[in-house]
């Protein structure tokens, strides 16, 4: 559910007529809700807050951003990608491919830009009745079901520190190529997917450490030349598929230790890993050192 502090204004309210869904957000989910909604015969609008579909895709991804899964597990079934596109997409190829997949099943209609959420409440126990949705612009509407896709990313959080920083701050959200990051020495806080990306593309031209209060699990793309997403079967239950990955890990990339890292305290799929290619070999090739968490900021340390 999105929220904002703006109230809605209850006098301006369009009532929909006959059974009608509200989809939230014309992102990867968004939009394959939406097109099973029409294949179904049921009625439907989309609210999304940008002006795109796609969502991070096309709102919130660094330039040199690609596929972490590979383009065939990632596709909307009814929907594949083309044959002569990366296994690992470009952000260029994923925007393409969303309008693409909007214009192909002829969604453009359903979908609202400039409509942000800010309240969604249910009519009787649990919704039973419908459920009320209103816009940061004051109208307020009626549907019988509501899908929530706006994305788990959408809005940035940024952790606190005892202590004041001096320096430059910038979420990964507000990053899109390195002439975004200034000054020489850069702290990237967590390696995730998209704080690995980034630190491994500004090692290039800046000294920059990776403070992690916790290890990750680094998966490879690739497991034999075969995307690691694909070696995962929807029918293998977790404890076969567990000591399966862990097995392959051993052989690459081995043990963290090899790259300075302590052993994760957590299980594998335990947390989403991180998926990456180059970051183990940076910290081994001394292009990226690896700091413990931050405890406290001081000026500019």
């Amino acid at each position: 559910m999105m929220a904002t502090a703006t109230q809605p204004n209850p006098a301006v309210e369009r009532q929909t007529s006959g059974r009608r869904v509200c989809v939230i957000g014309a992102g990867f989910s968004g939009l394959g809700v939406a097109q099973a909604l029409k294949r179904d015969g049921i009625d439907f609008d989309v609210l999304e807050a940008t002006d795109a579909v796609g969502g991070n895709w096309s709102h919130g991804v660094y330039d040199s951003s690609h596929l972490i899964s590979s383009k065939r597990s990632t596709a909307y079934r009814e929907f594949p990608m083309p044959q002569e596109w990366a296994t690992f997409a470009p952000r260029e190829n994923m925007r393409e491919y969303f309008n693409s997949y909007a214009d192909h099943f002829g969604l453009r209609e359903h979908i609202e830009h400039g409509q942000e959420v800010a309240r969604i409440e249910p009519i009787g126990p649990d919704g039973a009745d419908g459920w009320t949705v209103d816009l940061v612009g004051g109208e307020r509407r009626t549907y019988d079901a509501v899908v929530v896709a706006n994305g788990h990313d959408w809005s940035p959080n940024i952790p606190t520190y005892p202590g004041t920083f001096t320096g430059e701050q910038l979420h990964s959200k507000q990053y899109f190529r390195p002439g975004d990051v200034k000054g020489e020495r850069v702290l990237v806080v967590g390696a995730g997917n998209s704080a690995v990306d980034i630190a491994v593309e500004l090692s290039s031209t800046r000294a920059v450490d990776v403070s992690m209060r916790r290890t990750y699990w680094f998966l490879p793309k690739t497991i034999g030349g075969v995307p690691t997403a694909e070696l995962d079967r929807w029918w293998m239950p977790e404890w076969v598929q567990r000591p399966a990955m862990k097995l392959a890990l051993r052989i690459h990339p081995g043990p963290m230790s090899r790259y300075g890292l302590p052993k994760p305290e957590h299980d594998i799929f335990a947390t989403s890993p991180t998926v990456n290619e180059t970051f183990l070999a940076a910290l081994r090739h001394g292009d990226l050192h690896h700091r413990p968490g931050i405890e406290r900021l001081d000026g500019e340390t």
